[in-house]
């Protein structure tokens, strides 16, 4: 269970999605137009069976479901409709706008069926009326990544996939208004605060046509591309699902308020970054200078910037409180400082990992042991001696509120080692370049914005 977390804790997706909630499985009668909407769906009129009840539309479920190419299944032990999206393709053909039939009055179940996307449970509003589960519209729509749009002169619900719709195209490749609406969430969760409605707008367009970039170049370059790492994506999710069981897999997924095909799609276009990356800096030249200028950079400011007093050291502790915290008796204690005093006098440089298995009582001890840097992070005995020895030094024992510690200094720095520093300069510099890379190629592409799709989706 934990190689299972641990695989899909790497993709954080930060979602919301909240609808009103109903009594649970309330009997009621309750009045309703019949047929009172016209239905579009991505620009075709539809007969779909529907009502009108407190202002609020009801749709079949199952009616738009497989309208927008979803498989409809039903769980009768669990009350449960579930859904799994793009894999049912229906002849959906046009139809005559719908006459409104009157007023009614109608006995249903309220909130009566769970509803399940992809994996996912939702809380939606629903009726049960003569065998046909009904569900809000708009909520359908939410479910199932669509676009409501409302015309109240003829009244018609024009229910549009958001797949269907294009917001951007680069380089000739079309970027839609699902991958854009769950973007722009994520931006919004994250940067909201912060930044403008026209600054998230902004934002979101230049991180979808940077991602779009990225699968073209690495395409280009011959390294992979997307449907081939969409494959594996699938292939990791199969066997992860074989190991633990779907719908361990689906609670998991669930956690994180993400799809499987969202789920496969992060990877993949994780999995291409980490290509591109590793690519361009084992290829292009401005990379391989990079070490040169890391070491070059430390020796010129060794003084200035590195000079530092810090030490690698080792411990081990014996305590003189229980296992409560509380102290130990006079005796008890004595003997404590004669066990850490025998300690102290057979411990080596070579011994003392050994010495630290037999010994130690500090849990929290690392095999690196603690980086002492005397800015107050450790009781002040013990970074006080570790501060004042030399390097493979061992001390005395010193008493702390913890206990008697044996120290013992594995490494004492002049300076920040160089260790240090170089991975940073090295990861900050590839991040520069990488940059000037995505900047360059972006004033070269072809890139047009559809922001009359974009305005309609986010005025949804």
């Amino acid at each position: 269970m934990k190689k299972l977390a641990g695989i899909l804790s790497g993709i954080m997706l930060m979602t919301s999605f909240a609808v009103p909630v109903m009594a649970e499985n309330t009997e009621k009668n309750i009045d309703v137009y019949t047929n009172y909407v016209n239905v579009e769906i991505n620009g075709e009129k539809y007969d779909v069976r529907n009502f009108l009840s407190d202002g609020t539309t009801y749709i079949a479920l199952r009616d738009v479901s497989e309208l927008l190419d979803c498989k409809v299944d039903w769980e009768d032990d669990t009350k449960t409709a579930v859904i799994t999206t793009g894999v049912n393709s229906v002849n959906k053909s046009a139809s005559a706008v719908l006459e409104m039939t009157g007023e009614k009055t109608i006995a249903v179940l309220s909130d009566y069926v769970n509803v399940k996307v992809d994996g996912i449970k939702r809380k939606v509003r629903n009726f049960l009326s003569d065998g046909t589960t009904y569900i809000s519209l708009r909520d359908i729509s939410e479910l199932l990544d669509c676009l409501v749009e409302w015309n109240g002169d003829t009244k018609t619900a024009s229910v549009t996939d958001l797949h269907s719709l294009v917001v951007m195209s680069v380089n000739g490749t079309d970027v839609t208004g699902d991958i854009f609406r769950e973007n722009y969430d994520y931006i919004e969760t994250a940067f909201g605060a912060m930044a403008s409605a026209e600054e998230l707008v902004s934002t979101s367009k230049e991180m979808l046509a940077v991602k779009e970039i990225e699968k073209q170049k690495i395409k280009e370059f011959g390294v992979d591309d997307y449907d081939t790492a969409v494959k594996r994506a699938e292939e990791a999710v199969l066997l992860l699902e074989k190991e633990y069981g779907v719908d361990v897999v689906n609670e998991y997924l669930n956690d994180y308020g993400i799809t499987r095909n969202d789920y496969i799609r992060l990877t993949a276009e994780n999995d291409l970054d980490i290509e591109l990356s590793e690519y361009m800096t084992s290829t292009f030249p401005e990379y391989k200078g990079v070490k040169d200028e890391a070491k070059a950079h430390y020796e010129q400011n060794k003084d200035a910037e590195f000079k530092t007093h810090s030490a690698q050291v080792k411990h081990i502790l014996i305590p003189t409180t229980d296992d409560n915290g509380n102290p130990l008796s006079d005796a008890d204690k004595k003997k404590a400082y004669e066990t850490a005093k025998a300690i102290a006098k057979k411990a080596t440089a070579k011994n003392f990992d050994s010495l630290i298995k037999e010994y130690n009582n500090d849990p929290g001890q690392t095999d690196e042991g603690y980086y002492v840097t005397g800015d107050g992070t450790f009781v002040p005995e013990f970074e006080n001696t570790a501060m004042s020895l030399k390097k493979g030094e061992i001390s005395e024992p010193v008493e702390t509120l913890y206990g008697y510690h044996i120290i013992y200094a594995k490494e004492v720095y002049e300076y920040v080692p160089y260790e240090d520093f170089e991975q940073e300069y090295i990861s900050d510099r590839y991040d520069e370049i990488n940059w000037e890379y995505i900047e360059k190629w972006i004033s070269e592409a072809e890139i047009v914005y559809y922001d009359d799709v974009i305005n309609r989706i986010l005025a949804n």
